[in-house]
């Protein structure tokens, strides 16, 4: 099966979630076939709305983008299924020799956070205006 197993998991705190005043974004190494991998967990995926929070949430965006590219990421997973994670589980289960859906590249990996980092950008542009 096209199961990732985690070796261990450091913590990064990223502030200002929407829901809570705060989440973790951890980076862990994986393995898929056999295969090292490092995968991340963007732990905000609900950005707060007042606009002081956002500027604490593009900030942490911008730390957790420097840890992804010193870790070399290349798996994207969510605390949340707006990155697609059921759909995703269930291609595996249909072909389980296929690609892992989550072992995206360390460039897709980097957009992910890319998108967010510009979205939060016009958020708190928006909010400010």
């Amino acid at each position: 099966m096209g199961a990732l197993t985690a070796a261990a998991l450091p913590l990064a705190p990223a502030p200002a979630h929407a829901a809570t005043p705060g989440t973790v974004s951890p980076l862990f190494g994986v393995h898929h076939r056999g295969r090292p991998h490092t995968a991340m967990l963007w732990g905000g995926t609900n950005p707060p709305a007042e606009p002081e929070h956002l500027a604490d949430y593009l900030d942490s965006i911008d730390r957790f983008r420097t840890r992804m590219h010193r870790a070399g990421a290349d798996v994207e997973l969510s605390a949340h299924p707006n990155d697609h994670g059921l759909q995703r589980m269930e291609q595996i289960r249909r072909d389980p020799h296929g690609p892992n859906p989550f072992v995206l590249g360390r460039a897709r990996t980097h957009r992910y956070m890319a998108v967010m980092d510009l979205m939060i950008q016009g958020r708190l542009a928006d909010a400010r205006a």
